[in-house]
């Protein structure tokens, strides 16, 4: 292929750039009813649950649910301030749209908030300066307006031309929505009212060379810093080559980079390479950066083995480096808008302390997997003096004040947890502490309170065993692992008390689409500059405090299964209590629990586990 002086220019991105600018109208971001002026019939624009349009109803129809005669507005400063509105039909945040296509606009959409629809996902609020406004298609060349076709067809609502029929087909009061619940607006994924996202720009340029057969590779892009959305993407080639009659185009875009591919072949005359310059341009809204600081993060609990009454056997349970001790945990409940949420991947630590690993999820872009570290192993004993189990003795491990890494903007939330993180004190407490059965040492006190722990979080902590608590044991976090082990004393009092030594895996146990979640609100305080503090308290559900959800973790995503040693002494003589210990092993912490049972309740066991 010649080369040539043509310059190639594309506008790829999540929403194209519009050609115009929507002034401000004198309409804040908010939620409003739509009602339509024609005839002052009393109608308003509603969404049908079951369909993805939107028709005229009266607005005073008690039967309605008031989601549906809502709509929340919001401007998007990327589009030049023009609006999106949004309402939420059945859970999904919904867009309406007048059309999804510039040059086929007819019957106005209701479609998901993820759509790869272009500019005319866009309104223009135009104020009529009589008390009334009216909706003009932005990106539809003729500018139609959103309308009602007249009153013998007063259901549909439609993008047509402004001028068809009565001026006031296309005119709409905007009575505030006073008796919309606050969910609406909490749950919508656009912008707070009271915050304005700060633009940012970012420029670059890359050099794609063909290979001997004349194709390009294609590169991928970063950006040297985040966005708070998905920008639009602009590319363009002032370069010899450039007239090429394969297009150059962009994919994958996110907010830290993009793909670049070239889908023709481009030779030259003499065969010889032929290399490109490419210069783009990315447009968006800054991801504003800055950090909480909470209390602690529970990191797994260790559970007690049985015990000996007079100490002449002992009990163990250790988990080698191998296992994966620890859980998965997001914090998504943190924030009003879960959906938009997720794990800043760019800059997950790789440590929580000194004897746990912070990983990305392999399953879930919203959470980070914590496990023990690959060269830390746990161990935690059995009562020496108490036949039976002590659960005064089980153990939750303690991340203190961790920093967690937080960007916001109106679009979207990230977090990660820091990597200074890894230097991060660890800090065990046995549940005897934390309810009074023992006193707590001084230094394990003076470590809670330097973190701001006290007596009032104890229970919370503690909620994160059930057993210590006499919570109900819940089925699908807690797994048996086998049929029941053998929990008798020896014959004589002099005999040795017996000991087991049992191998504790899960590479029989099914975790895939098992379900379980454990959550629980810290203390927090958050750090930055001005703009993010206002988003970060707009956006959090209950100002001072982050919410940690662990959640059970699929075994399908780890290479080696959890792996622990047990050895379990038996009872001291005399001992009349139940006969078997069942192990079950804690899918969200992922160790595993015992459980003294009847020799009734272990047959039953071990015949459920033949079958």
């Amino acid at each position: 292929m010649a080369r040539s002086l043509i310059a190639c220019i594309l506008l790829l991105a999540a929403a194209t750039v519009l050609a115009q600018s929507c002034p401000n109208q004198g309409i804040g971001p908010g939620t409003y009813r739509i009602q339509s002026v024609w005839h002052n019939d009393g109608r308003c624009v509603i969404t049908d649950p079951d369909k993805p349009s939107a028709t005229f109803y009266p607005c005073n129809d008690l039967g309605l649910p008031s989601d549906l005669k809502t709509f929340t507005f919001m401007p998007d400063p990327s589009s030049g301030g023009c609006y999106r509105l949004g309402t939420v039909i059945n859970g999904v945040y919904r867009y309406l749209v007048p059309t999804i296509s510039p040059d086929l606009p007819g019957d106005a959409l209701l479609v998901i908030a993820t759509s790869n629809v272009s500019s005319s996902m866009y309104w223009q609020v135009q104020n009529n300066s009589d008390g009334t406004y009216s909706f003009v298609a932005v990106g539809i060349p003729s500018k139609p307006c959103m309308n009602r076709r007249s009153n013998d067809d007063p259901g549909r609502v439609q993008a047509i031309s402004c001028t068809t029929g009565d001026p006031n087909l296309s005119r709409f009061y905007l009575p505030s929505a006073t008796s919309t619940p606050a969910t609406l607006a909490e749950k919508s994924l656009l912008r707070q009212a009271a915050f304005t996202d700060e633009p940012l720009t970012l420029t670059g340029q890359t050099t794609l060379t063909s290979d001997s057969q004349g194709h390009f590779a294609p590169v991928n892009i970063s950006y040297d810093a985040e966005f708070g959305n998905m920008p639009q993407v602009l590319i363009e080639c002032i370069a010899g080559a450039c007239g090429l009659g394969d297009p150059m185009h962009v994919s994958n875009i996110t907010n830290t980079g993009f793909t670049l591919s070239v889908d023709g072949q481009a030779v030259s005359g003499d065969g010889s390479p032929i290399s490109l310059t490419i210069y783009w341009t990315a447009s968006g809204v800054v991801l504003q950066q800055g950090s909480a600081t909470a209390n602690y993060i529970v990191l797994t609990v260790l559970y007690a083995p049985p015990g000996t009454n007079g100490g002449k056997s002992s009990s163990s349970v250790t988990y080698a480096s191998t296992s994966i001790a620890g859980t998965t945990v997001s914090s998504d409940q943190t924030f009003k808008d879960e959906q938009s949420v997720s794990v800043d991947v760019s800059s997950v630590a790789g440590g929580a302390g000194g004897g746990f690993d912070v990983a990305n999820s392999a399953t879930d872009s919203q959470s980070i997997q914590i496990r023990n570290s690959t060269s830390h192993s746990l161990s935690q004993t059995g009562p020496s003096q108490q036949d039976g189990i002590n659960h005064d003795l089980d153990e939750i491990w303690l991340l203190l004040k961790p920093t967690i890494n937080v960007g916001v903007s109106s679009f979207m939330t990230t977090w990660s947890l820091s990597a200074a993180d890894k230097n991060s004190a660890l800090q065990y407490v046995y549940v005897g502490w934390l309810n009074g059965d023992q006193a707590m040492p001084s230094p394990v006190l003076a470590a809670l309170q330097n973190a701001g722990i006290t007596p009032q979080d104890y229970p919370v902590i503690m909620g994160r065993d059930p057993f210590a608590t006499g919570s109900t044991i819940d089925p699908k976090r807690f797994l048996p692992k086998g049929p029941p082990y053998a929990y008798e004393p020896p014959f004589n009092p002099t005999d040795p008390v017996p000991v087991q030594t049992l191998t504790l895996g899960t590479d029989q146990i099914t975790t895939s689409g098992v379900s379980s979640e454990d959550s629980y609100g810290v203390q927090m305080t958050a750090s930055g500059g001005v703009n993010f503090l206002d988003l970060f308290n707009a956006k959090i559900t209950a100002k001072g405090t982050w919410t940690w959800t662990s959640k059970s973790t699929d075994m399908t995503s780890f290479e080696t299964s959890s792996a622990a040693t047990a050895m379990v002494g038996g009872p001291a003589y005399g001992y009349q209590g139940g006969t078997a210990i069942q192990v079950y092993y804690d899918t969200v912490y992922n160790t595993f629990a015992f459980v003294v049972v009847s020799a009734d309740s272990a047959k039953k066991k071990r015949g459920a586990a033949a079958k």
